[in-house]
């Protein structure tokens, strides 16, 4: 391993004395930042003297003030900020950390220090007290004393230059995350430096909207109403950028028919949720017609695009009134693009032939169990339940020489650990057995969508697929990963469950093997 390696490494496990050799011997630790906020720790579990002085290290061997954490952007000031960490906020300025630059979401190291800090609690009394705080230390009902620095290091950012008004992408200042965290000590810093009370009309709204979704199922869509005329405005989101249709699917237990309301009431459809979707992409890729027509009814722009580029003529392949409906809308905007029917393969004549048959027969020998119905509406194909170390041998052995007679194995459970499910379909073909099998990424690419995508991975790198289920893929390469970084990365845009695209790069290079799973 390199030095600049072990650096990141020692970085990422905060070893001191192991930082300090690996600089001597002349690791580089420009990028040093990257990998120092990947493992969080609560703010009342950090080691703050330990996490002050690895900063002023590094920074002083030349890392990057202002490099982005690989995960969610952070930069060391917003993780010193967020931390109540003040002499790491001055050594992070001395070396010319922008105060202004926010991280993925565009929040800054000021909304950071708004509701930043050691909280400790007052008047734990019982070992439960104790365990219901490190549980849950913002929500605990206690008193707790919020981090004396936070004050301080506003000071120190406005100082520095910090844009007090600034707001994330989302329309959040660092005076709205003050107040809607009673953060008192903050808000008297962020109103003498200039803060604005622009948007703190939202909050009220959004504690109501909150408590109406959480009340009585029968009662939602009549309180909502009702809540509607005292809106400031329906163009708003909360302070994790969820606008109140995402909110409202979340949380309501009557989630479409608040959306469907709150858009007829004049929420803006077009507003994006934290994945960056439109509320058109959700309702055609779960095939709700009904919000789909109430969506464009209202504005709904249907040439719009997601992150990945793609449209409703992409959501909506598969289902057959769903494709009808785009592509009338479509025509309507005065676009060429249509939307294509994707059919379910239908494998019902082909899994009668002998040869399916006696694949049949040998998989139920050595599996120990009945082939049963894929699901109850599959046409053809069969199933087989074993362990989990059972399964893996049998994909080894009889794998390879299934797939030259024409037909595809596969596991379609994701990691059980009790037992898996094996699938035997007549078919060679992997993309119609996605296809079969109806894998869909929960509200990302849908099947056909999938399919187009794992056709360019193939064209990258080529792959064989070993598991297949309606939320996941898993497969091996058939040759070593050329640059699993690059590749990482690509699998990471396209399944953002990923959670550590570095670590994520590793097992690529090292095993050769990937999966993918949509949460």
């Amino acid at each position: 391993m390199s030095k600049d390696k072990e650096l990141s490494s020692a970085i990422q496990s905060k070893d001191a004395a192991k930082i300090r050799d690996l600089i001597n011997q002349g690791a580089k630790a420009k990028n040093g930042f990257k990998d120092f906020v990947i493992g969080f720790s609560r703010p009342e579990e950090c080691d703050y003297a330990l996490e002050t002085e690895l900063i002023e290290l590094l920074l002083g061997a030349g890392a990057d003030p202002n490099a982005r954490d690989k995960n969610f952007g952070y930069t060391i000031l917003i993780h010193a900020a967020r931390r109540g960490e003040i002499e790491a906020v001055r050594a992070a300025l001395k070396a010319g950390a922008n105060p202004n630059l926010g991280d993925a979401q565009g929040k800054t190291p000021l909304m950071a220090a708004a509701i930043g800090g050691v909280f400790k609690p007052l008047n734990l009394k019982t070992r439960d007290d104790v365990e219901k705080w490190r549980d849950h230390p913002r929500q605990y009902q206690g008193s707790l004393q919020t981090c004396a620095n936070a004050p301080e290091i506003i000071q120190a950012l406005v100082a520095a230059g910090a844009d007090v008004n600034g707001r994330t992408k989302f329309g959040w200042s660092a005076l709205m995350y003050s107040v809607d965290d009673r953060r008192e000590d903050t808000e008297q810093a962020l109103v003498p430096a200039g803060a604005v009370r622009d948007g703190l009309e939202w909050l009220p709204f959004l504690k109501e909207f909150d408590a109406v979704l959480e009340g009585e199922a029968d009662a939602v869509i009549d309180d909502l109403r009702a809540l509607a005329t005292k809106a400031p405005s329906f163009d708003v989101t909360n302070k994790y950028g969820q606008p109140l249709w995402q909110i409202a699917l979340s949380d309501a237990p009557n989630g479409r028919d608040a959306v469907k309301l709150l858009v007829e009431l004049g929420a803006n459809p077009n507003i994006l949720n934290v994945s960056e979707d439109p509320l058109l992409k959700w309702a055609v890729t779960v095939s709700d017609v009904e919000m789909v027509r109430v969506a464009l009814a209202h504005g709904a722009h249907i040439l719009a695009t997601d992150r990945h580029g793609e449209g409703a003529t992409e959501w909506a392949q598969g289902d057959k009134e769903m494709v009808r409906l785009i592509n009338e809308a479509m025509d309507a905007a005065g676009s060429e693009a249509k939307a294509e029917e994707m059919e379910t393969p239908d494998f019902t004549s082909a899994s009668a032939n002998a040869r399916f048959r006696q694949a049949t027969e040998e998989l139920a020998r050595a599996t120990g169990s009945k082939p049963e119905p894929i699901h109850p509406e599959a046409k053809g194909g069969t199933a087989f339940n074993t362990t989990g170390n059972d399964a893996k041998r049998i994909l080894q052995d009889l794998r390879p020489r299934l797939q030259e007679q024409g037909l595809f194995l596969f596991q379609c459970t994701n990691n059980l650990r009790d037992g898996e499910r094996l699938v035997l379909l007549p078919t060679s073909d992997r993309y119609q057995a996605i296809a079969f099998m109806h894998t869909d990424s929960n509200g990302g690419p849908g099947t056909a969508g999938i399919i187009k995508k794992m056709k360019e991975l193939e064209d990258k790198q080529p792959f064989e697929l070993t598991g297949i289920g309606y939320d996941f893929l898993a497969g091996k390469f058939k040759t070593p990963v050329k640059d699993s970084r690059k590749l990482a990365k690509w699998f990471f845009d396209f399944c953002p469950d990923i959670e550590n695209p570095a670590a994520y790069a590793k097992e690529l290079k090292e095993t050769g093997e990937f999966h993918l799973w949509w949460d």
